[in-house]
């Protein structure tokens, strides 16, 4: 199954593209009724920032209760393997949050909306010139108005709200003293990680709430366009020959090329790397802590989430699935580097394991490649 956009042909894309659009309208009204049916806090639902505190924290309790079974019989659109009979208790969570965060998206995208009228799904293109990047061809929301420059072009400001979808399917499996169950943890994540700095302070006044219009809703039938995500019958193809090949592993196939072997998290010279750490820009432990929990790494000395201190010690991390074991790089009392092995990955498990990390690398200019291609910067 090819669930990395920059690995899907053009058509692919579009054709996933189309099926986001297409569901919008059917997965607001499906989430408007889990809330009123759940007793959430439906009326607050004005697509305004704050209104993602109410919905953050109605969402983790539900997730809590295996969302009241309103997930049963259903199929996440980017991971349909998810659902696979054979699932583990740990998948049957994952495809459950995976299931919610598909409706739960549409909201945040209501939410972008209100901010910047004209709001709307595309597909974003990177420029041309240098590496391909993960998310070229992504389904992203983008925001009219809002640019910044990169490799020498203006671009418009976008939102790539799939890894909310994978940053959301750990809420089922949290402790009670999990940070992530904080009521502003998706709003936090948001004003961080998608809105252009000119956004993350607009005051908004709070007025009736858009999601409770969507409840009885009149829509026509649900298009073949929406009742299957076309990623479903990529991955039947998909299995169909892997079945005749020799591989017949129940947990899937090993990742494919460019994302298993070893792997590096750094920002700075290659040379940095063998014998001079200095030369590596200094990563916040705290905020590369926060994103490996997210994609599911744990503290492997003491079985429990990350933290910067775990880190800061040159502590192995690895991933409660076992897709990948994490070594830091530490000079001097800072963290440098992270040097990641896949151990027993699938192409969607690396994916969502590593999404977080790969908001961070955006963000910093920092690197997550592999070790071969890792390359020294210009200085």
């Amino acid at each position: 199954m090819i669930l990395q956009f920059c690995d899907l042909s053009r058509g692919q894309a579009v054709e996933y593209l189309e099926h986001v659009v297409a569901r919008e309208p059917y997965y607001l009204r499906e989430l408007a009724g889990w809330m009123a049916s759940t007793g959430g806090p439906l009326e607050q639902m004005d697509a305004s920032v704050a209104s993602l505190d109410a919905m953050w924290q109605w969402y983790v309790e539900l997730a809590f209760r295996d969302f009241d079974g309103l997930t049963d019989g259903l199929v996440p659109s980017l991971g349909p393997e998810l659902a696979r009979p054979d699932r583990t208790r740990a998948g049957e969570l994952a495809r459950q949050s995976h299931v919610a965060g598909d409706r739960l998206m549409h909201y945040v995208k209501l939410v972008l909306a209100r901010l910047v009228p004209g709001a709307e799904w595309g597909m974003y293109l990177q420029p041309p010139r240098g590496p391909r990047e993960m998310d070229d061809q992504a389904t992203v929301v983008f925001l009219p108005g809002h640019t910044y420059r990169w490799r020498g072009k203006t671009l418009t400001f976008h939102a790539d709200l799939e890894p909310l979808m994978r940053f959301a399917r750990s809420a089922g499996d949290l402790t009670e003293l999990d940070d992530r169950r904080s009521p502003t943890r998706l709003k936090d994540w948001l004003l961080e990680f998608h809105l252009p700095p000119e956004l993350r302070s607009v005051e908004q006044v709070r007025s009736g709430s858009v999601l409770a219009g969507y409840l009885g809703v009149e829509l026509p039938p649900v298009p073949e366009v929406v009742a299957g995500s076309p990623v479903l019958r990529w991955s039947e193809s998909e299995s169909e020959s892997e079945s005749e090949s020799e591989s017949g592993s129940a947990s899937g196939p090993v990742v494919e090329s460019g994302f298993g072997g070893e792997f590096t998290f750094a920002k700075g010279p290659a040379l940095g790397l063998d014998d001079e750490p200095w030369l590596l820009s200094v990563l916040p432990a705290d905020e590369v802590a926060a994103a490996l929990s997210a994609g599911g790494f744990i503290d492997d000395e003491h079985g429990d989430r990350v933290g910067a201190a775990a880190l800061l010690a040159g502590r192995q991390v690895a991933h409660v699935d076992g897709v990948a074991s994490i070594d830091p790089v530490v000079h001097e009392g800072s963290l440098r580097a992270l040097l990641i092995e896949a151990v027993d990955a699938t192409q969607e498990s690396w994916e969502r394991a590593l999404a977080p990390l790969q908001v961070l690398a955006d963000r910093w200019g920092a690197r997550l490649a592999p070790d071969e291609d890792f390359q020294d910067d210009e200085q």
